[in-house]
């Protein structure tokens, strides 16, 4: 009996305007939403050339009867829908009929597909749509479609595309996604002969996460279980700790169908304001259950937006629950070394991650919890008694370069003459040094014995006596300002200095950002990274920006994907990456400083030329003259 049949036009109608495929990531969606809708419990894809060369979707589910196999290729043509009624309540992912058709027009197909109930497997060939053979075939249960040669016919299309690797990174996205939204299928995904990621199928989110995105991300995953009257929402939420500097790692789906919506999007950002700081993205995949007939699939061709009929609710329900699953572990920093060992000598404190268990109490709207807190020690305060002597006619030597916090390069000859650097201490001018002050700072010139460096204030700008003028020098601008135009010089001078790891980091990416660093390996070992394939979906850094707080260099690192998208000249891409390097790289606000370091630190900044702003453009430094302190006493008028 025929399953599959043409839709009338008035039903056809009804439906969001068709779009062809175009790239091959969107034909990979289509076939393997079909696989899924036949109940697959595994699925196999396998691309060449970004999938334009080749592209095999094979799965072991219901198959097509060998009576439905010419109508699968027509336009409209589905199992799916019957009548205008079923577009109002739609279970499936897809139920349009034109995914195989347009795909059929415009490469040369194969398909193998067997039911249950058949004897033998059917095999049909078409190219270019037109049907070139069918006949019996040996074949498992299931069905395997092969698209060679996609938009042979089309140039014009063809052009559009980018390169394979980049293609290659679209189909690995969406592979992704499905197979987080379904765990309980085993999807294997192979470009160029290389398996990318295979997963179990064992129906746990958590191994599904833990292979396409890693372990750490698995280990700091909460679940996500709450439910209103109007919908469901289940699935997993990482740690806020853990976070990104775009939304690729979100992934949302309804009813298992993945999607985009800044609806949901508004929910999640709200739920976690007061626990991911603003500009940062955190991870999670979330799929809402909502009774099909109020919601709209039918809104888009590439079906990739919905529209609730319920958005109150809708956001309530992913609000609430990010909400309780934020709740489930306090985030606790503790000042401490919990393996210290009694007898061992003191250590200097670490952060050490761990969580306070709390209970479910939402939504309580009216419920004010205060949050966990540790407070650290406070630090034993410094004596800022100590005149800096200045004298016109000198050169300070600690000046000729900028201030190198918390460490400095060593040029060592290693085996067979090569050059390698090590960290050293920052070498500091002491407060017997003389140092010079530069003409083109704008405050006024100081007299001998006559600049002094009063401390900090607020642990965040450095206080400066000088001659009639009070200075306030913002830190953390000041020394990513030095850090940019020390990066700056390095880069073009083609000497980028790195330090090297004593212990290698292994970044594990996913399959668009895993393509995206190959792509750009040069770009990543040109700005101080020294970075190598690792294989399965992973890469290793080795060296890393002098100057580069360690445990920052996996999010420093990911960071520069985003800078390898920004449009412009390589210069103007490399220094963005400088900038944000260098901005890491740098003493932040609170950051408690010796007198010696606000010393080097300010010889630095006097002796930076014609710049008085760090790279986004803060002023360094400010001033407050004598006169002006005067008149708000009313000392003078």
């Amino acid at each position: 009996m025929k399953n599959i049949h043409v839709l009338d036009e008035s039903v056809s109608n009804l439906m969001g305007a068709g779009e062809v495929g175009e790239r091959p990531a969107a034909a990979v969606k289509d076939m393997v939403e079909n696989a899924i809708d036949a109940g697959a419990t595994k699925i196999q894809i396998a691309i060449k050339n970004g999938g334009v060369k080749s592209m095999m979707i094979s799965d072991n589910g219901c198959g097509i009867a060998r009576e439905d196999v010419p109508y699968a290729f027509l336009p409209h043509a589905t199992s799916k829908i019957g009548k205008a009624s079923d577009l109002d309540a739609i279970y499936t992912l897809g139920f349009r009929g034109e995914a195989l058709a347009s795909i059929a027009a415009v490469s040369k197909i194969k398909i193998t597909t067997k039911t249950k109930e058949d004897e033998f497997a059917t095999f049909m060939e078409m190219e270019a749509g037109e049907l070139l053979d069918i006949c019996d075939k040996g074949g498992a249960e299931g069905t395997t479609i092969m698209v060679e040669d996609l938009f042979y016919n089309t140039p014009a299309r063809m052009k559009f595309l980018k390169k394979d690797s980049t293609e290659a990174g679209y189909i690995g996205d969406i592979l992704l996604r499905y197979a987080l939204c379904y765990p309980n299928i085993s999807f294997k995904y192979s470009d160029n002969g290389t398996i990318k990621f295979f997963t179990p199928g064992d129906n746990s989110l958590t191994n599904s996460l833990y292979v396409l995105y890693g372990k750490e991300y698995s280990e700091n995953a909460r679940a996500v279980d709450y439910e209103n009257e109007y919908a469901k929402v289940g699935g997993l939420f990482v740690a806020p700790n853990i976070v990104r500097k775009n939304s690729n790692y979100q992934s949302f789906f309804v009813n298992h169908r993945y999607i985009k919506s800044s609806i949901l999007s508004a929910a999640v950002k709200e739920a976690c304001k007061e626990k991911v700081v603003a500009g940062n993205f955190p991870v999670f995949c979330l799929n809402i259950d909502v009774n099909p007939a109020l919601v709209d699939v039918n809104v888009h061709p590439s079906k990739l937006e919905v529209k609730f009929s319920n958005e109150r609710e809708i956001f309530d329900v992913v609000y609430w629950g990010v909400k309780n699953a934020l709740g489930q572990n306090q985030v606790v920093y503790n000042l401490a070394t919990s393996t210290q060992k009694a007898d061992a000598k003191p250590t200097s404190a670490k952060m050490v991650y761990q969580t306070k268990p709390s209970q479910q109490v939402f939504p309580i709207k009216e419920a004010n919890r205060v949050p966990y807190q540790v407070k650290a020690p406070l630090m034993p305060q410094t004596s800022f008694d100590v005149k800096t002597v200045w004298d016109k006619e000198a050169v300070s030597k600690a000046s000729e370069s900028p201030v190198a916090l918390p460490s400095a390069p060593e040029k060592l000859e290693g085996e067979g003459g090569t050059e390698v650097s090590r960290p050293l201490v920052s070498a500091m001018p002491t407060s017997q040094e003389v140092l010079t002050p530069k003409e083109q700072i704008s405050f006024a010139e100081p007299k001998p014995h006559d600049t002094r460096i009063l401390g900090q204030l607020f642990s965040t700008y450095l206080l400066v006596e000088n001659g009639e003028d009070l200075l306030f020098v913002d830190q953390h601008a000041a020394h990513e300002r030095l850090n940019f135009e020390r990066l700056k010089k390095e880069y073009e001078s083609k000497k980028t200095y790195s330090q090297m790891l004593i212990e290698p980091v292994t970044i594990d990416l996913s399959p668009v950002e895993y393509q995206k660093v190959l792509d750009n390996l040069a770009f990543f070992n040109r700005i101080g990274f020294e970075t190598e394939d690792f294989g399965s979906g992973a890469v290793i850094v080795r060296m890393a920006p002098q100057g580069l707080d360690i445990g920052q260099l996996k999010t420093v690192f990911l960071d520069m994907l985003n800078v390898v998208e920004t449009k412009g000249e390589e210069k103007t891409i490399t220094l963005k990456a400088l900038h944000m390097i260098a901005c890491r790289c740098s003493i932040k606000a609170h950051d408690k400083m010796s007198f010696v370091e606000m010393e080097k630190l300010f010889a630095d900044v006097l002796a930076l030329e014609d710049v008085n702003t760090c790279p986004h453009g803060r002023p360094i430094l400010l001033t407050m003259s004598k006169k002006e302190i005067e008149k708000g006493f009313f000392r003078i008028v």
